[in-house]
């Protein structure tokens, strides 16, 4: 089982390595958010993941290939 998850740590890191520079911080933000146990603390923690996903977003509107290139990090990350 520690095995297991290691592993799905280890494919959150590299997924997560390449693409657009400011799903880093969100990537972490879910890994953190998942490997919270307590449910209502990973609420708080997913809701300011949400938080910085709606900013980064609203951020990056008016440039569609780096939104683009930011969701589909995040995705791999999910």
């Amino acid at each position: 089982m520690q095995k297991i998850a290691s592993l799905t740590l280890i494919f959150l890191f590299l997924s997560c390595g390449a693409g657009h520079p400011n799903a880093k911080e969100l990537c972490d933000c879910y890994t953190v958010a998942h490997k919270t146990f307590d449910e209502n603390e990973g609420s708080i923690v997913m809701d300011s993941c949400e938080q910085l996903l709606k900013e980064n977003l609203s951020k990056l509107e008016n440039s569609p290939l780096e939104l683009k290139l930011f969701i589909e990090t995040i995705n791999k990350c999910r």
